[in-house]
């Protein structure tokens, strides 16, 4: 029981780190999540990557 549950921590753990990198991956500035965006600072889609940066 306890390898089961360690498997399946472990699988969640990859599969949402897989998603979080592949998320990052952008066309344009609106596939930038808006994380945090405030008047400063905002999102923007810079060589296929979401760099956070100022206005």
């Amino acid at each position: 029981m306890s390898a089961t549950i360690k498997f399946i921590y472990a699988m969640s753990l990859i599969l949402f780190i897989g998603m979080e990198f592949h998320l990052q991956f952008c066309e344009t500035d609106e596939d930038c999540r808006r994380r945090g965006s405030n008047q400063y600072w905002v999102y923007k889609c810079i060589n296929h990557g979401c760099e956070y940066v100022q206005r």
